[in-house]
């Protein structure tokens, strides 16, 4: 994977172009969870893991701890974790580990998180492959616990080059749409803005205001915002892909 302009992430390959799925391991997260993950690897071959946050509101155990060790003989391990927030974009980030162990601390899993992905290969052996290559054995320990000192969450990193709705005398959460196009957008404090698909929805939100707060720009500023192109129904895990392509949804 390489990181894009704009924090999104993609394969180089042009052989990759079309859908590539992957199918991670998933488990839920309740009010009490505990769960070991004991895997034998070959270099260079990815376990995905999923892990949803299933919960409650009597819940106490609101924290969340995962531990990762790994084999220190033939151990090269890497461990890529996908924070997925409810309300700002994803934490994406390498696990720091020495010698092989590691640990990812992530407060309020109860009520700031949906889900976390984690994403574990070994990278020893960078040549001479055959068919008969040995397993590197590691163990991947997740827990809902509650963390006795204050613990900074993983933190999404700020795309460079993004735009600001302060850099354009906006703000997050304002409406806006471009000289000559009928498409109204809610744009954010990370650069990106979200289509409304009909009328219908805009007035489903009355928080949002009325369409005489919608701020008319210029088609230079819409464009520096970019838009989401992922939607999904209210607790649905079916995600939907649109393109704008300029003309009615």
């Amino acid at each position: 994977d390489s990181s894009l302009y704009d924090g999104r992430y993609g394969y180089k390959n042009p052989y990759l172009k079309g859908g590539v799925n992957v199918s991670p391991i998933t488990y839920g997260i309740v009010s009490t969870s505990i769960i070991n993950i004991a895997q034998n690897v070959k270099d260079w071959t990815p376990y995905w893991y999923r892990f949803l946050n299933r919960q409650d509101t009597g819940t106490v155990a609101k924290d969340l701890e995962i531990e990762f060790e790994g084999s220190v003989d033939r151990g090269n391990f890497s461990v890529v974790y996908v924070v997925n927030y409810k309300s700002k974009p994803a934490a994406i980030g390498l696990l720091d580990l020495v010698n092989q162990e590691g640990v990812l601390k992530i407060p309020d899993f109860k009520t700031d998180v949906e889900s976390v992905v984690v994403i574990i290969s070994n990278q020893f052996k960078k040549s001479g492959f055959n068919s008969s290559e040995p397993l590197s054995p590691f163990v991947l320990s997740v827990a809902t616990t509650v963390f006795e000192e204050p613990v900074n969450p993983p933190e999404p990193e700020e795309p460079s080059g993004m735009a600001k709705p302060e850099d354009y005398g906006l703000k997050e959460g304002d409406l806006i749409r471009a000289e000559g196009d009928w498409d109204i957008f809610i744009i954010n404090q990370y650069g990106y803005k979200r289509l409304f698909l009909n009328p219908v929805i805009f007035e489903m939100y009355g928080h949002l205001g009325s369409w005489d707060d919608v701020i008319t720009v210029t088609p230079e500023v819409r464009d520096a915002f970019l838009t989401s192109s992922h939607y999904r129904y209210v607790g649905a895990d079916k995600v939907y892909h649109m393109e704008v392509l300029g003309g009615d949804i």
